[in-house]
């Protein structure tokens, strides 16, 4: 058994670390995830082998001072077994762009969600070593990040990968920190508009009609009611924009914006803007994973984060599939892995910004 370099990870987030941990052990049990892995002829850097035995974490300068010293310590620096892209292109997402290195430092500093300006004395960086080797990216931007919590988090992923490969799927923690330094610091713009989009077709604004189809019409209150209201609050009192009807009806009503109020609309687009790398990143991978953007603001913002809270939020997210299941019953092999995945992905996002909040915005 590896162990990381320390006795022991950091008391405030140790209890949500260990049930993501437990999360990650279950999808390798998972025989939907072995199959799907070994059906697939895996070659290059899918199945890079364990090649470390130490993983710790060590404080380091931020990303933009420590790509000073890059060039000059090359030697020195663990280059990412995870790949950037495919076809040797920069990333799968093709939203890459060239390093502005004042562009990074202005939207790599964090910033309290809501705000324009950067927290000051961000002093404390933090790194992982791979057998004392400081890790980088899959673009080659050293692995640096602002909170302590979430570098152990992060060790932790890399500490559970196995010895006979590697597998990035088995990161999404890893996978989140890298896109917030290789991608979302460079493409803002990409990652906000792609947020903004989910508002007008928002998942949680679509209901069943009360009196057709009152079963599904309970489990939707019951999963959206507080979410709503506390939307309303936040923007001051404007309420989402709602359709409701019957099945054959929301097809149709999908293909239309919802009627949200100028004032939410434009509470979204602030608050969006105001983000910095590492809080857009997490929102934008829980807008995608909940298909909900004014979910995922709930999300990001709340304060008391846990485990529960991501049982929650998968319920409010999956309430039509869940009921779907509820009626016709589970298939093996699809419903069960949407479940496990969506879960994991959505455990990353919410520790991402909660490891965040617990080192820089716990008073």
């Amino acid at each position: 058994m590896y162990i990381i370099t320390r006795d022991s990870i950091p008391r405030n987030l140790r209890r949500c670390i260990a049930g993501y941990e437990a999360l990650l052990r279950a999808s390798k049990q998972s025989s939907i995830t072995r199959r799907s892995f070994s059906e697939r002829k895996a070659t290059g850097p899918e199945r890079r082998r364990r090649f470390y035995v130490h993983v710790d974490v060590v404080s380091c300068p931020p990303v933009w001072e420590e790509r000073n010293k890059l060039h000059k310590d090359n030697k020195s620096m663990q280059e990412s077994p995870i790949s950037a892209g495919v076809d040797n292109t920069d990333s799968a997402s093709g939203v890459a762009r060239g390093v502005d290195k004042q562009q990074q430092s202005h939207t790599l500093q964090l910033r309290v969600p809501g705000s324009h300006e950067p927290l000051k004395n961000q002093l404390n960086w933090f790194t992982i070593r791979l057998d004392e080797r400081p890790l980088k990216t899959p673009l080659g931007h050293p692995l640096a990040v602002p909170s302590e919590t979430l570098a152990y988090a992060l060790a932790a992923e890399w500490n559970c990968q196995v010895v006979d490969v590697i597998n990035p799927t088995q990161m999404p923690l890893m996978t989140l920190v890298a896109t917030s330094i290789d991608q979302t610091a460079q493409a803002t713009d990409f990652y906000q508009n792609n947020i903004l989009r989910y508002l007008r077709t928002d998942t949680v604004c679509y209901w069943a009609d009360p009196m057709e189809e009152r079963s599904i019409h309970r489990r939707q209150q019951s999963a959206w009611k507080d979410v709503h209201a506390w939307i309303t609050e936040w923007s001051g009192g404007y309420a989402p924009g709602v359709a409701m009807g019957h099945a054959e009806s929301m097809l149709m009503a999908k293909q239309k914006q919802l009627p949200h109020p100028p004032q939410l609309q434009q509470a979204c687009h602030n608050l969006v803007h105001s983000l910095d790398a590492w809080h857009l990143t997490a929102l934008h991978a829980m807008t995608i994973e909940t298909k909900s953007m004014l979910l995922a603001i709930f999300l990001l913002l709340s304060k008391s984060g846990s485990i529960k809270d991501v049982a929650a939020a998968m319920e409010a997210a999956r309430v039509e599939e869940e009921f779907n299941i509820s009626n016709w019953g589970l298939v093996e092999g699809q419903h069960d892995y949407d479940r496990l995945n969506a879960s994991i992905q959505l455990h990353a996002a919410m520790l991402l910004k909660d490891c965040l909040a617990a080192d820089n915005f716990s008073s």
